[in-house]
Order: structure tokens, then sequence, then C-alpha cells
């Protein structure tokens, strides 16, 4: 335990997270009510259903991401493929392929793998052939 010099002990503080706001917020009726209404708001964007103006529901975003990832995953890994030098863009299943490759061989085999991710709707290739 700290001391000081004429014996006594500091007065124990609590930490800076468990101050005031601690109380009444987090642990008191409105933490209750703000964890409510972020729960509502989740719930109802998660249900709101595609609309033709470009929003995409939560459920969407993260199935493009997902796919964002393994696509980039099987690009950068596989032999011969300059996988960092094309991007990739993933909406609502529908694959857009930007990037330089080296030959009509390498773009074929990008194709080719992006291709055999499940759920890809349709790939949109964008990709310059630098030997050409």
């Amino acid at each position: 335990a700290i001391t000081h010099f004429d014996g006594s002990t500091p007065p124990v503080q609590e930490p800076w997270w468990r101050g005031v706001y601690w109380r009444r917020t987090v642990a008191g009726v409105d933490g209750l009510r703000g964890v409510c209404l972020v729960l509502t708001l989740a719930l109802v964007g998660a249900c709101q259903s595609y609309v033709e103006d470009g929003w995409r529901t939560p459920g969407e975003v993260t199935d493009d991401l997902t796919m964002h990832a393994l696509i980039k995953t099987r690009l950068v890994s596989a032999e011969g493929v300059p996988g960092r030098r094309i991007d990739v863009d993933v909406t609502q299943g529908v694959v857009t392929l930007e990037g330089h490759v080296d030959t009509q061989t390498v773009r074929e085999r990008v194709i080719a793998i992006v291709a055999a991710v499940p759920n890809v709707v349709r790939i949109v290739e964008n990709l310059t052939v630098d030997s050409e």
C-alpha cells in the first residue's frame, strides 16, 4: 500500500471510467434505454430490404466484405498472379476487377480464381494486359 511521509494512506479513487457517467448512463436506467435503442436500430437496419437507390442491408455488406476478403486472399496466395496489383470491388455479388496483369494467361487465371468463389453473381473484368 502507498503511504505518505506522515504515515497516512491516500484516499482510494475510482477509475475515471467509473465516475458519474458510469453510474448515470452505463449502469443506470439511461444505459438500459441506450442499449435498447441501439439494438432496436440494429434490428430494423438488418430487416430492411434492398431498395433501388443503392442502399444495402448489413447482411449484404457483410456478404460482400467476406467475398472480397476471400477473393483477395486467393489472388495474393496464387503463384504467378500479381494479387496486390489487382483491385477488387464487390457489390451484391458482382465482382469488379481492375488492375494490371503481365499476360493473357494470367488474366484468364485471375478470372478463373474469382469464378471459383461461391456466390459470385457476375464478374466485371477491367484488367489491362501489360504485354499487349
